[in-house]
């Protein structure tokens, strides 16, 4: 049974007993009308206290306590310093602390949904900043990456600010409250940045500002910053609750980065793998050549590229451009001549992010914004610490190369310059190959040229003649063992197996034999034993003169 009833019941129990009382003089009882008005007033005074309150306020609170248990939050207005008033107080604190709570619960939720479902971490920093501003309001939200190795703080991602008062980098150690918070190691809070000599003056409105360290352990990766347009603006429970999540945003950008570090590992390997598929078994140098500049052009999202090979006799620093794709002759004349090092001994990844600011390109500049070239790249292409030529990637637009791009392009040419030189080997063994064989082929000596076990592999004009072979018996024998085409029935077999068995040449031993075809022959050999890498037999060199 509600108050509200019980009340109503109590008041007509009080009006029941009131007019029983005033007609009390008819049983006899005299009342005096004093006391009768003196207790109707009491009641009255009773029913207005207990209505107004103590009635109405707890009604006030039991809604308050139902719209809270399904998540629906109201102001609760309390008044008065009695016992009523503190309870509607420390109630209105309890439900302030529980719509908080479910306010930074909501919060986390959806950052974990973004850290979940985003992996590149440029996109998470900028939904964890629109969720922050949505939920707490504050004007201006930025998240800035620690740089150690060049010692300054990179903006990844910032909202709320206008393009003109974007801080791209601030170096480490200077003027600014992040600097504190990253020197520190721990959240700074500026009430009044005006009056805080550690501020750095950025946007004009901000009057309060609030640092956080993205810290993991003793590391700080970055820095969560937010600004505020009221002097002390920014709320001591979202200084703490900022302070609580750092940790877990911390940890996913370090997640994240691991991550994209290992994809881009994974990327680049996959690069340098299609490198090696594409020329490792390549012998022919413009094929090579022509293979690289493809996955130059797809990788790195340009269509003017060029390489240019220095001649193996090759003097100064003249260069020849060996293949080149979107490039005027003009161009390559001109590039050919040029040399971006001093030193050959010491060449290293040239990247030029803005043609028209360089000072040091001459009359290649010319060219270059001829072409309307606005930023290009050099590799040096080095085959075990020799310079043999260089690559060049050239862009229409201002852009520079990043740590991973310039690896890349590092690496392929570490693959190119070892297939260059491969294929220049193969080119000089084909031609001493076909030199020497010229010279066996018209040597006026036989020649021939069997493996281990006695079987034919070469023999040349000269021992064509002696053995009265015509070219389709010579097609016939190669492969075949000698005893298949020659008489030896004269020749002490046994001799030659011990004394070339033990590795021993035979020099100038005159053997008279019979032909096949029944003519008798007196030839002078020497014998010569061929090693193979490991010390075994791998056959034997017979030269024969026909003395007959």
């Amino acid at each position: 049974m509600s108050l509200k009833i019980k009340f109503v019941l109590f008041s007509l129990f009080t009006f029941f007993v009131l007019i029983i009382l005033s007609n009390a003089s008819k049983f006899g009882v005299k009342i005096e009308p004093f006391l009768l008005f003196t207790l109707l007033f009491f009641v009255l005074g009773a029913g207005y206290i207990f209505i107004w309150r103590i009635l109405n306020p707890l009604e006030k609170y039991k809604i308050a306590i139902d719209r809270v248990l399904k998540d629906q939050y109201i102001d609760l207005e309390y008044k008065g310093r009695d016992e009523i008033g503190e309870l509607g107080k420390k109630l209105d604190n309890l439900i302030s602390k529980l719509k908080r709570r479910d306010l930074e619960n909501f919060i986390i939720s959806r950052i974990n949904r973004i850290l979940l479902s985003n992996i590149k971490i440029e996109n998470t920093a900028e939904e964890i900043l629109k969720i922050l501003k949505d939920a707490l309001g504050y004007q201006r939200f930025a998240i800035y990456f620690a740089d150690k190795e060049n010692q300054k703080f990179h903006l990844l991602r910032s909202i709320g600010f206008e393009e003109k008062y974007h801080r791209y980098e601030i170096p480490f150690g200077g003027k600014g409250l992040i600097n504190h918070a990253y020197m520190f190691r721990s959240p700074i809070y500026s009430p009044d940045v005006l009056n805080d000599e550690r501020y750095l003056r950025g946007h004009p409105n901000t009057r309060s500002e609030f640092d956080i360290p993205l810290a993991l352990g003793d590391e700080v990766i970055g820095i969560l910053s937010v600004e505020s347009d009221k002097v002390d603006g920014i709320k001591h429970e979202d200084r703490e609750f900022l302070s609580r999540i750092a940790i877990q945003i911390a940890t996913a950008f370090r997640n994240s980065e691991l991550y994209n570090q290992a994809m881009k590992r994974l990327r680049e390997l996959n690069v340098l793998n299609k490198v090696s598929q594409m020329i490792g078994f390549k012998v022919d140098i413009e094929s090579i050549l022509r293979s690289v500049l493809n996955l130059m052009k797809e990788n790195y999202n340009t269509d003017k590229i060029a390489i240019f090979l220095k001649e193996r006799e090759g003097k100064g620093n003249a260069l020849t451009c060996a293949v080149s794709i979107g490039l005027s002759e003009e161009h390559i004349k001109i590039a050919s001549e040029y040399m971006p090092w001093h030193n050959e001994e010491y060449v290293f990844p040239v990247v030029i992010e803005d043609v028209e600011s360089a000072n040091s390109l001459f009359e290649f500049k010319n060219v270059l914004v001829r072409d309307e070239i606005k930023s290009f790249a050099f590799f040096p292409i080095v085959h075990r610490g020799k310079f043999i030529g260089r690559l060049d990637v050239y862009f229409n637009s201002k852009r520079g190369l990043g740590e991973e791009e310039i690896k890349l392009g590092v690496n392929i040419c570490g693959s190119l310059s070892s297939a260059i030189e491969n294929a220049r080997l193969f080119e000089l063994y084909k031609s001493s190959e076909k030199f020497i064989r010229t010279v066996l082929e018209n040597a006026p000596v036989g020649i021939l040229r069997i493996d281990a076990k006695g079987h034919v592999l070469y023999l040349n004009l000269e021992m064509r003649r002696i053995l009265d072979l015509a070219e389709a018996d010579v097609q016939k024998i190669i492969g075949e063992k000698l005893e298949k085409f020659l008489n030896l029935d004269s020749i002490d077999i046994e001799f030659f197996k011990k004394t070339l068995g033990r590795g021993e040449s035979v020099k100038e031993l005159l053997i008279p034999f019979r032909l096949n075809k029944g003519k008798e022959i007196s030839l002078v050999v020497d014998i010569q034993p061929v090693f193979s890498s490991d010390g075994t037999i791998d056959g034997y060199i017979i030269i024969a003169r026909d003395i007959t």
